[in-house]
């Protein structure tokens, strides 16, 4: 009988491509838990977001760019039937969600504070372009570490344009803006809440479902009406206690909070309308600069420490047919050349005969900037 014998030489080489195979192994797993390669993973999760955004449905993506701060989609509806876009959110992936720029750089507004439900929507017909509409149910924005003055007996200025377009009627309290203390609508009149259950401000029936400008005066200590200010339309008003009681000694806060009265959540008392055009100071406008913003939107510099023009999203689309495609160009946040963008997506749209849908991105939109 003949023997078999084993090679050393082969043992030898069975045994190099077992530990060759398991170095391998071990590279692998732990450039996965390090999230790849580098420009490998990017280039990963680029291709994966085009993969999953040309076929989405109804409404696929095709194409994106950035190029500063200037985003362009390429929109395709996916589906046989005949589409309308009523608007469409692109937004920072922070918790997912969507962003109000501000212009001065210090404190981008958090949509819903992260909750895509709770996002205001688009008001295309905003005072200035887009607005946005709060449903008076959940909808708010964030803004926080704003630069305001906190030391005592000083003032901030929140201006902002308002359609308080609630048709059943005021209901119940509501509040467009809030800084540490709440602007609130409330028994027919708006002003300044220091939650007491009064309002000290003015009747509010003369401005209601109309584009309407408010300047408000903060005062850190007593709120009253020679301390604090309102200014409507440019006019300074003479401010009473329109509703409810006395009010109380208050101070600013850094957060801001449009749309509902909260500093930390939850949010209450949310506003029933549109806002528009936020701004900020760290001390008291004068009755010259409030004109100026009301007659030709001119802001000035000084102590302006947070602006929100709310143009980051499109709203109104409209009708697309089954394979039609619609290029759309977006505002963003500036993107440096060959650096990495990541959005959540959001598109709300309706069919001919039924309405009130939206399509949430089940994965972000990548790409790179040029």
């Amino acid at each position: 009988m003949k023997r078999i014998t084993t090679s050393s030489n082969g043992q030898g080489a069975a045994e190099y491509l077992i530990t060759l195979g398991v170095v391998l192994a071990i590279a692998i797993a732990a450039i996965g838990l390090l999230g790849g390669l580098p420009g490998f993973g990017a280039d990963a999760k680029i291709s994966q977001s085009d993969s999953y955004w040309k076929g989405a449905r109804p409404f696929g993506i095709v194409a994106s760019s950035q190029t500063g701060s200037t985003l362009t989609l390429v929109l395709q509806n996916n589906m046989p039937e005949r589409y309308v876009i009523s608007g469409i959110s692109v937004g920072s992936l922070n918790a997912s969600a969507g962003y109000a720029a501000d212009a001065t750089g210090n404190s981008n507004g958090i949509l819903g504070n992260g909750a895509a439900a709770q996002f205001p929507t688009v008001n295309s017909n905003g005072k200035v372009a887009n607005a946005y509409r709060f449903d008076g149910s959940n909808d708010i924005i964030y803004m926080n570490n704003v630069s305001v003055d906190l030391s005592a007996g000083a003032k901030n200025t929140v201006d902002f344009w308002m359609n308080y377009s609630n048709g059943a009627g005021i209901q119940g309290f509501q509040t467009p803006v809030t800084l540490g203390y709440v602007i609130g609508v409330y028994s027919n009149c708006i002003g300044f809440n220091t939650g007491n259950g009064e309002v000290l401000g003015v009747s509010i029936v003369p401005y209601l479902n109309k584009w309407t400008h408010v300047t408000t005066i903060f005062f850190n200590g007593q709120v009253n009406a020679t301390n604090n200010e309102i200014y409507i339309n440019g006019v300074k008003q003479s401010i009473y206690p329109c509703a409810g009681g006395s009010s109380l000694i208050r101070n600013v806060s850094t957060n801001l909070r449009v749309g509902a009265a909260s500093q930390t959540g939850p949010w209450v008392y949310n506003f029933n309308g549109s806002i528009d055009e936020v701004a900020v100071y760290s001390r008291a406008l004068t009755a010259s600069e409030v004109l100026a913003i009301n007659n030709s939107n001119v802001y000035p510099a000084d102590g302006l420490v947070g602006r929100w023009g709310f143009d980051e999203n499109i709203n109104a689309i409209g009708g697309m047919s089954s394979g039609e495609k619609r290029s759309i160009v977006l505002g963003m946040l500036s993107c440096a050349s060959g650096s990495i963008y990541e959005y959540q997506v959001n598109i709300t749209y309706f069919t001919e005969n039924l309405g009130g849908f939206k399509e949430f991105g089940a994965k972000p939109l990548v790409g790179k900037c040029s």
